[in-house]
């Protein structure tokens, strides 16, 4: 190849290279744009950089070994063809990099355990079920808030809380009962914990233009040893004998393995947690 096609071969090669670049630090750069985004997402970060860094100074040997003639031709050669392999290949990690950030999702989630980050979300929910804010009359025994979008959006509002007297709580209560809607909501009980009742809240029904039950529900899926939970569960969770409140709101699908591990894209939901619910477990 002559001087002039090594050059146009060079100057594909380098800026194919920092498109792919590109394309793959859009995933990852994405973790943090998580409102609580996560340590594992910073640190692959790092390593891309890192490695990004390698594979450039490899890049440019490759370029700089092409135009020396003191150099073997054959070695010369493997230089050249390795290249114009690489072109289509960086082509290639740039779309998919950039495809899959836009409409799948991006790299690490938002997850926080801190009261002083309650109210303060990703997403602008509804989550009228919820207390409007932690007040004096309660202790907060738990929280926990999950989010990472996922093809759409994943997301669990968890709070557990405990009070001094009944009177109290069935305050908080009363105003959970008739937070959709004048219609309240229906009790069940807690099919994990029989000291625990289970509010769930009617919702209208735009089809039949009926006020229904609601379709709150957890299916376990399993597929080639990716295991994952169809939930739908908006749900107030109250003992009596324990003075205690669980406020929980879950939707999740198969985008997130079932696990205990955000760092590798799965999560365990605290609601789920807090009842002793296993995965695969019969509801």
């Amino acid at each position: 190849m002559k001087t002039f096609g090594k050059i146009v071969l060079a100057i594909l090669s380098i800026v194919s290279f920092l498109g792919a670049i590109l394309g793959g630090m859009s995933y990852y750069l994405g973790g943090l744009d998580y409102l609580y985004y996560i340590e594992a997402s910073v640190n692959r970060i790092y390593n891309c950089l890192i490695i990004s860094l390698i594979a450039f100074v490899l890049l440019i040997s490759m370029i700089v070994i092409m135009f020396l003639k003191r150099i073997r031709s054959s070695v010369r050669l493997t230089c050249l063809l390795l290249l114009i392999c690489l072109i289509p290949s960086h082509v290639r990690t740039f779309f998919l990099g950039i495809n899959y950030s836009t409409w799948i999702g991006t790299d690490g989630c938002s997850y926080t355990t801190d009261i002083s980050n309650y109210g303060n979300y990703d997403v602008d929910y509804s989550f009228s079920h919820f207390p409007k804010q932690i007040t004096d009359e309660m202790t907060v025994v738990d929280f926990a808030y999950y989010y990472k979008y996922a093809d759409c959006d994943q997301i669990e509002l968890y709070l557990e809380v405990k009070f001094d007297n009944q009177e109290t709580m069935e305050k908080y209560l009363s105003t959970a009962f008739y937070s959709h809607s004048k219609k309240g909501a229906v009790e069940y009980q807690n099919p994990y914990d029989e000291k625990y009742t289970d509010m769930f809240f009617l919702y209208y029904n735009s089809h039949t233009h009926q006020w229904d039950a609601p379709k709150n529900s957890i299916a376990f899926g399993n597929d080639y040893n990716y295991k994952y939970a169809y939930i739908t569960y908006e749900t107030v969770s109250y003992s009596y004998e324990q003075l205690t409140i669980i406020y929980s709101y879950i939707y999740m699908g198969e985008d997130i393995e079932f696990g205990d591990d955000l760092a590798h894209n799965e999560y365990y939901p605290k609601y789920l947690k807090r009842f002793g619910v296993e995965w695969g477990e019969k509801q």
